[in-house]
């Protein structure tokens, strides 16, 4: 055990909250109830700490069901009356309401070991983790994908010529999208490109002049020097990946805080 666990459970035992220290080791260890109330004992006779030195007079708290009451809160389970078997044991242990659930889970999971305890803080965290790691794959997807593009663009670039090229023509889709084609003159060939980005309403006009790349290698390989044809591709995938990377970090924030 920790300090700090230490300080915690020492911290609830002199507010006289002794259900909570076990639940909490239970929480934090992942042990049984037994278990957790053993290690509270412990804490207790180490610190000294009793419950008349925590200011509050408090009845003998049971850290498992045994003989009679077991038998009968077993049979009540069987027949899903876990309600009435709560109320048995709160009236025979005089526990409180949390502590006597606890209990009647713990004779549950014998009763049944494939016995789940619902829990609706627990169930709302383990959705928000499943839904943060799925958002967190789909941003990393995004931002792998905007880094892939910047770099083989940049590559590209880095072996290319710049030349000025004119907008002689406006190809246009079925849908009203168009994309320019663009004529330019390299080493002493007048050549054309057609861009591969459509819009509307369109981002180029005829008689327009824009700036582009050659590929020195691949004269074929032509980037428009142009925030459409070189960065929208990027910039559309890299703010919604970020985003999403953000949205992914505070579901699974939630999903570890402990409530």
């Amino acid at each position: 055990m920790t300090g700090e666990i230490k300080d915690q459970v020492e911290k609830l035992l002199r507010a006289g909250e002794r259900p909570r220290a076990i639940q909490y080791l239970q929480e934090t260890f992942n042990i049984s109830f037994e278990d957790a109330g053993n290690l509270v004992a412990a804490l207790e006779r180490e610190t000294g700490i009793t419950p008349d030195k925590v200011g509050a007079p408090v009845a003998p708290i049971a850290t498992t069901i045994d003989g009679p009451l077991k038998t009968d809160v077993s049979e009540l389970l069987k027949s899903g009356r876990k309600l009435q078997a709560v109320q048995v044991v709160r009236s025979n242990l005089h526990v409180g309401l949390r502590e006597a659930l606890l209990l009647v889970e713990e004779v549950a999971r014998e009763v049944n070991p494939n016995y789940v305890s619902f829990n609706a803080t627990g169930c709302i965290q383990l959705v928000a983790k499943g839904l943060g790691i799925f958002l967190m794959v789909v941003s990393i997807f995004f931002l792998a994908a905007a880094a892939i593009i910047y770099f083989f663009q940049s590559q590209s670039i880095s072996k290319s010529d710049r030349v000025t090229g004119l907008v002689t023509e406006m190809k246009s889709m079925d849908t009203g999208e168009s994309a320019p084609v663009v004529e330019y003159e390299w080493k002493g060939n007048k050549r054309s490109y057609q861009s591969t980005y459509y819009s509307s309403p369109p981002d180029y006009e005829v008689g327009q002049t824009v700036p582009l790349f050659v590929n020195r290698e691949d004269p074929e390989e032509v980037t428009l020097d142009t925030f459409t044809d070189r960065w929208a591709l990027i910039v559309g995938l890299a703010v919604p990946g970020a985003f999403l990377l953000l949205v992914s970090i505070v579901f699974l924030y939630f999903a570890r805080r402990k409530f």
